[in-house]
């Protein structure tokens, strides 16, 4: 793509695609990868290991481990997925898109600027709720991502403990299924866990804005203005002042530092060694080898989970700072228009510049509230909060 030039600013003008997270191939890379790693670090305990399948309930759609983590833009839970009872062709439609992305990761190592085939329409027409889960998908941002990733973990961890006492008791088969349908719970989970990895994920206040939106914006529509300028700031951390891609720099809770990738752009000049690829693959190992665990030892982990100690914090400056405007009217005038621009056609038609300057202006108080917000709920001390690494807690209490 060919990025626009905004004179004096930190943000870029550039194409905004609907949705706004990792494609469908970014997920079923690092979920493929990841299970693989697991299977071999554990001694293949599941047939899905050799077979590569993971069956739904209805057995009617052969699935591996990748493209259930990409299912969690389809559908609100794992159970809604899970128990799908129809033969879903515009699903198949869907998958054969991200295939078709999947095969140019080889050439962006190389080549940065090679863009993945568009599956936008496909994914609208694929007969699930894609749009629905995407207008309401709070919990695909930083915080509330690995929350969602814990709780479905949890669920994943369970039946897998169910499974070991069916295997205990020489109930082979049911066993099977049972840890089959832990397997997909948590590669659905894996889905939030891999989100949490992308550079527009990572501080995004999505719930704050859509509140001030309700609050401070005029018009029936505010709260999907909201959503609008939600995207404006996803696809702007990670990117230079001219709209570039250049990663968000960031670390983790064991002290990892690396530039994390905007979404479309994790094979964007890199390899499989990189650590934008390398750690989200060993997060997903962790999350699936504590599920195998349960399944053989009957136990579940204690205390932090394991996969949250490499999941990326800012380490980066405050957000509202790539955001400050020149004050020279002509230039800001400018810059917004080309931000107003960036957007999808239906969201621009509800968003005016006027909008996007008054959240520019209000933005490090709305980053305040979403730091305020998070310490509010690590003191209700919820049954999550124990999961989560003290670094990642620290951080996210004082996000800017």
């Amino acid at each position: 793509m060919t990025p626009s030039v905004l004179l004096g600013s930190d943000i870029g003008g550039h194409d905004h695609d609907l949705g706004t997270r990792w494609s469908g191939a970014e997920h079923v890379k690092l979920g493929e990868e990841g299970f693989n790693h697991a299977c071999a670090e554990f001694d293949s305990p599941h047939s899905a290991c050799t077979n590569s399948v993971i069956y739904r309930k209805d057995r009617k759609v052969d699935l591996n481990y990748g493209k259930i983590v990409a299912l969690g833009d389809f559908y609100k839970d794992p159970e809604s997925a899970y128990m799908e009872q129809r033969i879903i062709k515009g699903l198949e439609k869907a998958f054969k898109c991200i295939d078709d992305q999947g095969k140019v990761h080889a050439q962006q190592e190389t080549h940065p600027d090679v863009d993945y085939p568009d599956c936008t329409w496909v994914n609208i027409f694929s007969g699930t709720k894609y749009l629905k889960v995407l207008s309401t998908n709070i919990n695909h941002f930083g915080w509330y991502n690995i929350i969602e990733y814990i709780t479905i973990h949890e669920k994943a961890l369970d039946l897998a403990l169910v499974a070991h006492d069916l295997a205990k008791d020489n109930r082979t088969e049911q066993a099977e299924y049972v840890l089959n349908k832990a397997l997909f719970y948590n590669a659905f989970g894996d889905h939030y866990l891999t989100d949490a990895f992308s550079a527009g994920h990572v501080r995004v206040p999505r719930k704050q804005l859509k509140s001030w939106a309700r609050k401070n914006i005029k018009g029936m529509l505010r709260s999907y203005v909201g959503d609008s300028l939600g995207n404006i700031l996803h696809d702007s951390d990670g990117r230079d002042r001219a709209g570039n891609h250049i990663g968000l720099h960031v670390k983790n809770s064991i002290g990892q530092e690396w530039l994390t990738h905007c979404d479309n752009h994790l094979h964007s000049g890199v390899n499989d060694q990189d650590p934008v690829i390398k750690i989200p693959v060993q997060a997903v190992s962790a999350s699936v080898q504590e599920v195998f665990s349960a399944y053989k030892y009957g136990t579940k982990p204690e205390g932090v989970f394991q996969a949250l100690n490499l999941v990326p914090f800012v380490n980066d400056r405050e957000l509202h700072k790539k955001f400050k405007l020149t004050g020279n009217r002509t230039i800001d005038n400018r810059i917004l228009q080309k931000l107003r621009n960036g957007l999808d056609w239906p969201l621009r038609m509800i968003t005016s510049t006027k909008s996007i300057e008054k959240m520019i202006h209000a933005l490090s108080g709305i980053m305040t509230t979403m730091g305020e917000d998070i310490q509010k709920e690590i003191a209700k001390k919820e049954p999550w909060e124990k999961r989560m690494p003290e670094e990642y807690k620290k951080n996210y209490s004082n996000i800017k």
